[in-house]
């Protein structure tokens, strides 16, 4: 076999395979470049990218929700300042001593009355309570002259007092110091709170105390100096300050009054059973001789509105039995929970009391004749005097039996009866004390304290002066710390949801609100009790009304999440593109930079190349705002296309109603014409041929028949005849050319 063999080559020469193959060159010269790249496919890839940056913010004021700017550091600083230190009132006592012999100085007395006010003092200080540097001035009223302290700013004329006779009538006594010590009170007496009397006259020998309508007290009797002091100082304490509470004013107490400030009083008469006896009453006269003062009074506090209603068939829930000791029916205070008949009862018809209005009810409920009467048995075993009972926040009932109750029951035909004007004002001064109770005073008029007895007395208003002082204060307090935490909840409320509307009327609600309780603080600070109590309700019911606002309560606020949900399809995708395309055209661009031979760049060129990019940017930024503004005009111009349009498809009917109209007939009265036409041309023709079968020519046949048409005759009609002739013109000359 024939071998095929290499040539031998000279040991000199090695093959070529066997030397070693030197490295390539990074850059090889036929390939590379000689000018730099450009810049133009990077700025287009970046201006691309830099659009949609640009879009970015656009598309979040788009989706921004309209949130008013609310005063936060205002809010947290009244939350902080109310809870902080219990808010509390300037008030001042003026201590007037008549007929002592004194050993002590003025100055000690005075230092006596403020040691025993500060050991009756709660050491936890209350809110709408009296501020514990309170402000004493003591007067020495003697037979031969009057001594002062230097802290008094307002004190009776010297002898004064001494005229009044303290023994006579309470009520004469009363006004008689009143005319004498009014003065002091209110405006008159400058700022610092009011003041508050107590006169105490050493003479007799039975100790009396009696607290006025007003501002003032006296004590009249045989009494040692500690002992005035000691009672003296009680009485401006647990009386004037504390309105007769031994443990003085709770703190946050809820008293009986709307958020917006309004309560509405809802007088009920109830007949159980109208088959047995039907009463009416004249409410009118009541509600202007009882009702109207005392709404007058409490103006400073709450709005208050009457309503009245006489319901029949109403029965209780609660039962009763006979009592042979009492000869009457008795429910027990266990049944108190189950009188109020809640299913039967439609007491809450008032249009008024929707919203954030309290209502309270007084019911007179008259039972039927088969538990007549009723009587309420106290735990005690003993009969109510009053015959009623009250529901706290609820209101109140008294369960009036006729006088003739078995007398009535007796008979078989229902008799209509109505309540006598002495018994409703009975009936109407116990709903007057029950109202009292529900604001938290008491009924009697006794206040029984550690060193005696004192005797209150009652104003024909349903509430004295000082016991309105007492709501005025304790009014603001419990308003403003209501405003507080209402305002404070409001405030976390909007910084937790970041989406959430917040309207332009939201945001001066909480303005308002702050000037009217930073208003209610000022007044207060400078003792005028019936402004702060006005201003603290304002500032509760603006800054309820923010709160319950109904954009607020409304489910108009979506999350952030919500909307990356809805725009992340769309963006998402097209932006990592955009990205992905800058970030490889800027490789590419290294790598022509290297091919070039200036390998990475000088820092030269990369700063010329930000600089362009902001130009470019810049560039940008300017077309993008004329852009804006050329959006703007075409946006304004096609508002005003859409007016002309709208305006034109308003005024349309009226331009082409009649003539729309007329066309509407005019063509159906066309296609009516038109059917009866035809039908005259179908008749013609089965005419016109007979005619022409031996009786004459075509044309006499056309004519014939044309006499049919209507006159004048129609386009359609002759259009018609027209062809008919031409086609009995084809068939007469095929006739024609058979018969040849």
């Amino acid at each position: 076999m024939a071998e095929i063999t290499e040539p031998l080559l000279p040991a000199t020469e090695a093959p070529e395979t066997s030397k070693p193959q030197e490295p390539a060159l990074d850059f090889d010269p036929k390939t590379m470049r000689k000018t730099k790249p450009g810049v133009k496919r990077l700025i287009l890839t970046v201006s691309v990218l830099f659009s949609f940056v640009l879009g970015v913010p656009f598309i979040y004021k788009s989706v921004e929700i309209y949130r008013a700017p609310l005063p936060f550091r205002e809010i947290k600083s009244l939350s902080a300042q109310i809870d902080s230190k219990p808010f509390q009132f300037p008030c001042r006592l003026q201590a007037i001593f008549i007929g002592f012999d004194w050993k002590s100085s003025v100055a000690t007395l005075e230092s006596s009355i403020l040691s025993q006010m500060t050991k009756l003092t709660s050491q936890t200080p209350q809110c709408g309570t009296c501020s514990p540097n309170h402000t004493v001035s003591v007067v020495l009223n003697s037979n031969s002259h009057c001594l002062q302290s230097g802290t008094a700013s307002c004190s009776p004329e010297c002898g004064a007092i001494r005229s009044v006779e303290l023994d006579g009538d309470d009520e004469a006594v009363d006004e008689a110091l009143e005319s004498v010590l009014g003065g002091c009170s209110g405006s008159n007496s400058g700022s610092g709170g009011e003041v508050y009397s107590v006169v105490v006259v050493n003479r007799g020998e039975e100790v009396r105390a009696v607290v006025g309508k007003y501002r003032h007290a006296w004590i009249v009797g045989r009494v040692s100096e500690a002992e005035a002091v000691s009672r003296a100082a009680e009485i401006f304490v647990k009386v004037f300050v504390n309105g007769g509470k031994e443990e003085g004013l709770i703190h946050g107490e809820f008293m009986p009054v709307g958020a917006d400030g309004t309560v509405v009083l809802s007088f009920n008469l109830l007949n159980a059973d109208p088959r047995d006896w039907v009463y009416d009453w004249d409410f009118q006269s009541v509600d202007e001789t009882l009702l109207a003062p005392i709404i007058e009074a409490m103006k400073p506090v709450a709005n208050i509105s009457v309503e009245s209603q006489v319901l029949y068939h109403m029965p209780k829930s609660s039962l009763s039995y006979w009592d042979d000791k009492w000869d009457s029916y008795i429910f027990s205070t266990k049944d108190l929970p189950f009188f109020v008949n809640s299913n039967e009862w439609h007491l809450d018809t008032s249009i008024a009391a929707g919203g954030r209005s309290k209502m309270l009810h007084f019911v007179i409920y008259i039972p039927s004749a088969k538990e007549c009467p009723l009587l309420l048995q106290l735990p005690d075993g003993e009969i109510s005097k009053t015959n009623s009972f009250i529901s706290p926040m609820w209101g109140g009932v008294i369960v009036w039996n006729p006088q003739t109750c078995r007398k009535d029951s007796e008979s078989k035909h229902p008799s209509r009866h109505t309540i006598s004007h002495q018994d409703l004002q009975k009936v109407f001064e116990v709903f007057m004390g029950q109202f009292r109770q529900l604001f938290g005073f008491k009924s009697d008029n006794l206040y029984v304290g550690a060193s005696g007895t004192s005797s209150l007395l009652a104003s024909e208003r349903g509430f004295t002066v000082w016991e309105l002082d007492v709501l005025s204060r304790m009014h603001t307090c419990f308003n403003l710390h209501s405003c507080a935490t209402t305002l404070g909840s409001l405030s976390r409320l909007v910084q937790s949801l970041p989406r959430m509307i917040i309207m332009d009327e939201i945001g001066k609600q909480v303005k308002y609100s702050l000037e009217a309780a930073k208003l209610a603080q000022t007044n207060a600070s400078l003792g005028v009790y019936n402004a702060s109590a006005v201003s603290s309700r304002q500032a509760r019911s603006l800054a309820e009304d923010a709160f319950f606002h109904p954009s607020i309560m409304s489910v108009s606020y979506y999350s952030f999440e919500h909307c990356f949900a809805v725009y992340s399809p769309f963006f998402l995708p097209v932006s990592i593109h955009v990205l992905l395309a800058a970030v490889r055209e800027w490789r590419r661009h290294k790598q022509e930079n290297k091919k070039s031979g200036s390998g990475s760049g000088t820092l030269s060129e990369l700063l010329v190349l930000a600089e362009k990019l902001l130009l470019f940017a810049e560039q940008l930024l300017v077309l993008e705002a004329q852009l804006l503004v050329l959006l703007d005009k075409l946006f304004d111009l096609l508002k005003r296309l859409l007016g002309v349009l709208l305006r034109l498809i308003q005024h349309l009917p009226v331009l082409l109603g009649k003539p729309l109209k007329l066309v509407a007939w005019g063509g159906e009265r066309m296609r009516k014409r038109k059917a009866a036409a035809a039908e005259n041309l179908r008749d013609g023709a089965r005419e016109a041929f007979p005619v022409y079968q031996g009786k004459g020519s075509p044309k006499a046949a056309i004519i014939h028949v044309n006499s049919s048409c209507p006159s004048p005759p129609s386009k359609t009609c002759k259009r018609f005849w027209r062809g008919k002739s031409k086609k009995l013109e084809r068939m007469r000359r095929r006739s024609a050319s058979k018969r040849v």
